[in-house]
């Protein structure tokens, strides 16, 4: 906070500029969602921030489990809409996640951990870097990989790393349930 008591994204100590874990988080946000980006890459196409500005973000961060949070690589916890909503920024929607977490949810409404075998004419499915098998549809492989996720997810949500975590926990019960449901 500045002396103002707002929220800043960027401060100076001598000469040296440095950005804030908010105002990183929020430039980001905010150039994954601009229109160039989207053209790039596709999964942000229909995104929207909808925090009201960077001073709700930012007030908002400071309060969310995880927001300062390091892996046991040092990489700060990340920002994540996929676990929830899979659409939009907003204080309903992102919570913080390790990046091992994050990679887990990347586009939850398709498998994308296979892909068509030239050499032998399968599907080979993988899941979090796991050879799991080559299959002869797509639409076998599809199944084969979002099992394979489940069981990951389930065993996710009794690991040490979320258990002090609730609404991630909550999220993480949703999707489980709701596959678990499509399974049967």
């Amino acid at each position: 906070l500045n002396n103002k008591g707002l929220w800043v994204q960027k401060y100076k100590i001598g000469d040296t500029t440095y950005d804030t874990r908010s105002g990183i988080l929020w430039n980001n946000m905010k150039m994954r969602v601009n229109k160039a980006s989207t053209l790039k890459n596709r999964c942000y196409q229909d995104t929207k921030i909808l925090f009201e500005g960077f001073q709700e973000f930012a007030g908002w961060c400071q309060g969310e489990y995880g927001h300062m949070l390091v892996d046991s690589k040092m990489r700060f916890w990340c920002l994540d809409k996929d676990i929830s909503s899979g659409t939009n920024y907003g204080p309903e929607t992102c919570i913080f996640v390790p990046a091992s977490v994050n990679n887990l949810f990347v586009d939850l409404t398709t498998a994308n951990g296979y892909s068509y075998h030239k050499g032998s004419g399968m599907f080979q499915v993988r899941c979090c870097g796991e050879y799991i098998g080559m299959y002869q549809s797509e639409l076998e492989a599809a199944s084969i990989y979002k099992k394979a996720k489940l069981i990951v997810l389930k065993e996710l949500n009794t690991d040490e790393i979320v258990k002090d975590h609730t609404k991630f926990q909550s999220f993480l019960l949703k999707i489980i349930r709701e596959w678990e449901k499509e399974e049967e």
